[in-house]
C-alpha cells in the first residue's frame, strides 16, 4: 500500500501568530518533503485578531484542533476530485492511501506546547509524537521561573503599544538572529493585525494557570530547550522532561525563540527524533 506521511502541526506561543515562525516552516518542509505542514492560527492572534481568545489552554487546544480537522477534511475532499482520465484502479489506490494517514506530529513552542500537551492528553489517538520547545507547567515550576521577573516587568508596560511590544518581544526572545529588518517586518504585521488587550490578558492568565500533566500523555515526547532563554527559565522545560522521563535536547546559546535563533540545529534534532520512530509512515 502507498505510504502516507503524517501531518506535522506547528503551534506557536503566547500572543504569537503563525506568521512569527518566519522562515522555519519552509525550512522544515525542505527537511520533510513528504509531510504536510499545518499551522493553525489561535483565535485572537494574527489573522484571527478580531476574534476572542478562549479562556483556558484546553479551550485553545479545541480551537486549533478544529482548524486542523477542517483543513484535513478539505484536503480529503480535494483528493476525491479526480481527473477524468484516471483509471478506476488509480482512484481506489488513492482513496486507500488517504485512509492510512497516521496520527499527527506536533511541534510546539512555549504556550503552544501547553496546547499540544492537552491535545495528546485528551485525544491520544490523534497524536503520535510531541516535540515541545521552551515550555513550562505550573505543577513543576514556580511562577517567576515560568516567566522570568525582569522580562515580565519589561514587557508589561508595552502591552498596549503594538510597535514597542514587538521590539521588546524580539529583544527578550531572540539572542542572535535579530536585526532592524526583522523588527520592522514584525511591527508592520502587528499594525495590520492588532492584538487586543483583552486577548493578551486572556492568554497570559491561561498560560500562568496551566498546571500541565503529571505524566507523559503519549509515549513519544521530546523536549528542546535553550540555555540562553531569558524569558522562560530553561529549567522549566527540563523539569517536565525529568518528571515525564523523556529525552531533552539542550541548545547552548539560543534564546526563547529557538526556531529563529538556530533553525538548522532544531531541524537536525527533529529529524533525528522523528525518523527514529516507525509510525511516521503507515
Amino acid at each position: 500500500m502507498t505510504q502516507t506521511a503524517a501531518d506535522i502541526i506547528l503551534l506557536r506561543g503566547l500572543i504569537r501568530s503563525r506568521f512569527h515562525w518566519d522562515q522555519f516552516p519552509q525550512q522544515l518542509q525542505q527537511a520533510f518533503p513528504q509531510h504536510r505542514i499545518l499551522m493553525p492560527e489561535l483565535a485572537g492572534n494574527g489573522e484571527r485578531f478580531q476574534e476572542n481568545t478562549p479562556s483556558s489552554i484546553h479551550a485553545m487546544m479545541l480551537d486549533v484542533r478544529q482548524q486542523v480537522a477542517l483543513d484535513q477534511s478539505q484536503q480529503a475532499q480535494i483528493q476525491e476530485i479526480q481527473p477524468a482520465q484516471k483509471t478506476q484502479t488509480a482512484k481506489i489506490a488513492e482513496k486507500a492511501a488517504a485512509g492510512t494517514k497516521p496520527p499527527a506530529i506536533i511541534i510546539a513552542m512555549s504556550m503552544g506546547a501547553m496546547m499540544a500537551t492537552e491535545w495528546a492528553t485528551h485525544y491520544p489517538k490523534e497524536v503520535q509524537q510531541l516535540h515541545l520547545i521552551n515550555t513550562s507547567a505550573g505543577r513543576f515550576s514556580l511562577p517567576w521561573q515560568r516567566m522570568q521577573t525582569r522580562a515580565f516587568f519589561s514587557l508589561l508596560p508595552s502591552i498596549a503599544n503594538q510597535q514597542r511590544l514587538e521590539k521588546k518581544i524580539i529583544d527578550w526572545t531572540i539572542n542572535v538572529q535579530k536585526d532592524a529588518q526583522l523588527t520592522q517586518r514584525w511591527q508592520d504585521f502587528s499594525q495590520q493585525h492588532p492584538l487586543s488587550l483583552r486577548n493578551a490578558v486572556t492568554q497570559l492568565l491561561a498560560a500562568s494557570r496551566y498546571r500541565g500533566q503529571p505524566h507523559a500523555p503519549i509515549d513519544h515526547c521530546y523536549f528542546y530547550h535553550s540555555q540562553g532563554d531569558r524569558l522562560v527559565n530553561p529549567n522549566c522545560t527540563a523539569a517536565i522532561a525529568q518528571h515525564w522521563n523523556k529525552p531533552l535536547e539542550r541548545h547552548g546559546f539560543a534564546g526563547h525563540d529557538l526556531s529563529m535563533d538556530d533553525s538548522a540545529w532544531l531541524i537536525n534534532k527533529l529529524k533525528e527524533n522523528i525518523f527514529s520512530q516507525s509510525e511516521v509512515f503507515s
